[in-house]
């Protein structure tokens, strides 16, 4: 999502709506109707036919999500009422709702066929989006509130860095791993397989002569181990048995650790499962910084997990003005040749400027920008 919209980057950019607008739909009626009038308001679309096939009034809300772009409202148009032609001019997934409002206007046949224009709020928002997405992933920061568990190695140190910030909360710290459930391949005619943990998903996987059998459990479809195990124990014919430490059985199979594929044929592989908590630490807000006031976090691969709030409900004033510095860059960018070095119309010229400011990179321009936002670890050597 932006972290900017439309209107604000309208408003930076001083641009009205009937400077954006562009051709958005082509309409006509034909053959057969005695007359035949289109009118966009300010919510709808409107077509009444007088005579032919399909007499009547027909009426497309452009609020309506059945009808949310421009693809979708001219192919419901053209495959509900035979008489109607649309064909879309502007980007397919352009909102519907920005055609701008007409009078009613003829569009009875090719001869009266009405062009309808959008505001191209469509365009700004691709960039918005794309300059907004640059930006996180520059600052490696998503700024958007949001509320998410992240899994971190320990390293046996006291600090952990957390990816997002500001941290406006904590829920969980678990940093306490246990054998949460145990599964086993004993199909006798199985010459190898195998278990694997990702974020999202268990698989399993048996290879038999030259064929291989794969099941892909996702975990957040089982709200509990007990669930996860009958899963698969039901995969007995594939030969594959699961048992649950008793003490763990109704925790939430998304809380296994991510383990790398192990051989499991005749062998049974133990999946680690989050359960413990921390309390005892320090969390610093403005740098996503979590601090144990005593010990370490024990050394492991993706074994501490952290569920924590963090990010802004409203995006700081000054983040979106540097944003919009950029998104104003690529807009005004994409509206010249970059081939044209100069110009005459009349008493006015212009010549495309040489050195310094003509090769600034937009990779540099972000760096200036975002170079306060972005964030930065700590390596320890």
């Amino acid at each position: 999502m932006a972290l900017v919209t439309a209107s604000e980057v309208k408003s930076y950019l001083g641009l009205s709506d009937s400077q954006l607008r562009v051709q958005g739909l082509r309409v006509l009626v034909e053959p057969s109707p005695v007359s035949a009038t289109v009118q966009v308001k300010s919510t709808s679309i409107e077509f009444v036919i007088v005579g032919g096939a399909d007499p009547g009034t027909y009426t497309w809300d452009l609020t309506d999500p059945l009808y949310a772009t421009l693809t979708l409202l001219a192919a419901d148009m053209n495959a509900s009422v035979a008489d109607i032609t649309c064909e879309v001019l502007a980007p397919g997934d352009s909102d519907a709702n920005d055609l701008v409002p007409t009078s009613a206007t003829d569009c009875l046949a090719e001869a009266n066929a009405q062009t309808l224009n959008i505001t191209n709020n469509y365009l700004l928002n691709q960039i918005a989006d794309r300059i907004s997405s640059m930006a996180e992933t520059y600052c490696q920061i998503d700024y958007e509130e949001a509320t998410i568990s992240e899994r971190h190695d320990g390293d046996g140190g006291s600090l952990l860095m957390l990816d997002n910030r500001p941290v406006n909360s904590v829920s969980r710290i678990a940093v306490s791993p246990v054998t949460g459930i145990s599964i086993t391949n004993t199909l006798s005619t199985a010459t190898g397989a195998y278990v694997a943990v990702s974020d999202t998903t268990l698989t399993l996987t048996v290879d038999v002569g030259a064929g291989t059998t794969t099941s892909t459990l996702t975990l957040a479809t089982y709200g509990t181990m007990t669930l996860l195990a009958a899963a698969i124990n039901a995969l007995s014919a594939a030969g594959w048995t699961a048992t649950v430490s008793s003490a763990y059985e109704g925790h939430d199979p998304s809380d296994l650790i991510v383990m790398e594929t192990s051989y499991a044929l005749n062998t049974a592989v133990s999946l680690k499962l989050f359960v413990g908590g921390e309390s005892n630490y320090t969390l610093y807000p403005d740098k996503g910084w979590i601090v144990l006031k005593s010990g370490g976090f024990s050394p492991g691969h993706r074994n501490v997990v952290v569920t924590y709030n963090h990010g802004y409900a409203v995006i700081p004033g000054a983040l979106k003005e540097r944003v919009l510095q950029l998104i104003g860059y690529v807009y005004y960018q994409s509206r010249t040749d970059p081939t044209l070095q100069s110009e005459r119309l009349g008493d006015h010229s212009w010549s495309r400027a040489t050195g310094l400011i003509a090769s600034t990179s937009f990779d540099s321009m972000m760096e200036s920008a975002l170079s306060l936002w972005r964030r930065f670890d700590i390596v320890v050597t």
